[in-house]
């Protein structure tokens, strides 16, 4: 039987930049199912690209997993950041859709990520029809 030392330096690269990037991903729990191993990860990944590149996932909606990850330059994922955070509705961002209709903007967020349809998301203004809704 394998101490527990041996059973986390087996891959010898937990020093390392992916490491340290697969670590996090499972820590913050954005890691899909097939990647809560490194050596899985890392199979699918590989080293990241020589220069400033930032390790992304395209859905945000989604988990990191084998389909749904890109490596992004940091001006890259600041734009894409930026767009995301500006995410229109019927042409109004979510920030105005919150003045609007007098709902938190972490609300419409949270039911826009359950699944829930956009428009459906802020046309209902109290916080009690959501928990009537289930969650897709």
């Amino acid at each position: 039987m394998a101490n527990k030392s041996d059973r986390y330096a087996r891959h010898g690269m937990s020093g390392t930049r992916i490491y340290k990037i697969w670590a996090n991903m499972v820590m913050a729990k954005t890691a899909a199912y097939e990647w809560k191993n490194f050596v899985a990860f890392y199979k699918d990944v590989g080293d990241p690209p020589e220069g400033d590149y930032l390790f992304s996932r395209p859905d945000v909606s989604r988990k990191h997993g084998p389909d749904n990850f890109a490596w992004v330059t940091r001006s890259e994922y600041v734009q894409k950041e930026g767009e995301r955070r500006k995410r229109r509705i019927d042409g109004k961002t979510l920030g105005e859709w919150s003045d609007e209709i007098g709902i938190p903007i972490d609300t419409i967020r949270r039911r826009i990520r359950r699944g829930w349809d956009p428009m459906k998301a802020v046309s209902l203004g109290s916080q009690k029809c959501e928990k009537r809704l289930p969650r897709k």
